[in-house]
């Protein structure tokens, strides 16, 4: 199977019970398959992860984010995918497409990225603190 063309969410980050769950969900609402990215695929790209490269790297200290990419996903099944797991997890998590440019990523770089863009999202749309001026 070549997952570089094959509908596939990529997931990082979610215990044991939760991949379970995720799984059981998954199926449930006919969404996509989905491919565990552990520790030792931290330095391989997503394109690799995707194609099933051999993985048997060191094991890299990944933070502990809760990650989704949605790879050759159609629109509403990744609009379903999110309210899914949105529904059924406390702890949400950072949402993002495969891209031509992401592809090609080592999947420790794109959590980088990710984190750093979520993080400038949260301080543009943080209310301002003070005073109301009437």
């Amino acid at each position: 199977m070549d997952f570089e063309t094959e509908k596939t969410l990529l997931i990082c980050g979610f215990n044991d019970e939760e991949e379970s769950t995720l799984r059981k969900l998954l199926e449930e609402n006919s969404l996509p398959q989905h491919k565990v990215i552990k520790d030792n695929m931290a330095d391989i790209t997503i394109g690799d992860i995707l194609s099933d490269v051999d993985s048997s790297g060191e094991g890299y200290n990944l933070p502990k984010e809760k990650i989704v990419l949605f790879n050759k996903c159609q629109d509403d099944e990744v609009m379903r995918c999110m309210k899914v797991i949105k529904a059924n997890f406390t702890e949400k998590p950072i949402f993002a497409m495969v891209t031509p440019t992401s592809i090609q990523w080592k999947f420790k770089d794109l959590l980088e990225h990710l984190m750093q863009e979520r993080k400038w999202y949260e301080n543009r749309t943080k209310k301002p603190k003070g005073d109301i001026i009437k």
